[in-house]
């Protein structure tokens, strides 16, 4: 399986202010950013949405669509799923069947922190190839690249062990 690159900002901040470390960061995918990189996060708040993440990912059953579907309608499936506890049977050509729960697994992105606060993505499965889909937020354009769940779930590693190094040099 092809990946593009999915890239941690090189030149994220740490910083101190009282006893607290806080991150500034986000990620870069395929021209886009994903999150507010002005925005800084606690740090030990980062760290457990990314592991968070990693034990969504690590557990998630891949919700698999029709090669035919279009991205925006599985977006808005799995997006009213996992926030409004919607499921919608068939939508068009997605012939998906899932769960809240499996919707909710299939998040790709850190949740309930402030770099990510408004910012959706998800993974799975289109036809037989596996994708990282989000929504742009200047253009509101649903993106997608092929990406293996393994290379995601270990991305996020690097990830943290990337800030954990700065932080503790």
């Amino acid at each position: 399986m092809h990946n593009r690159e999915i890239e941690f900002l090189s030149d994220f901040e740490v910083f101190k202010a009282g006893n607290y470390d806080y991150v500034k960061m986000c990620l870069l995918i395929d021209g886009s950013v994903v999150g507010d990189f002005d925005q800084p996060v606690l740090y030990g708040s980062l760290e457990l949405s990314i592991f968070d993440v990693i034990s969504r990912l690590t557990r998630v059953n891949d919700i698999i669509f029709n090669k035919n579907a279009n991205l925006d309608d599985v977006f808005h499936m799995l997006y009213n799923a996992a926030w409004k506890e919607e499921i919608i049977a068939s939508l068009g050509k997605t012939e998906a069947r899932f769960s809240i729960v499996d919707a909710k697994s299939s998040i790709a992105i850190p949740i309930g922190i402030e770099t990510f606060d408004g910012e959706m993505a998800f993974y799975l499965t289109l036809g037989k190839e596996t994708k990282f889909i989000w929504k742009d937020w200047c253009t509101k354009n649903i993106k997608s690249v092929a990406v293996d769940k393994n290379y995601l779930i270990d991305f996020y590693k690097k990830m943290l062990f990337m800030i954990k190094a700065k932080i503790y040099p």
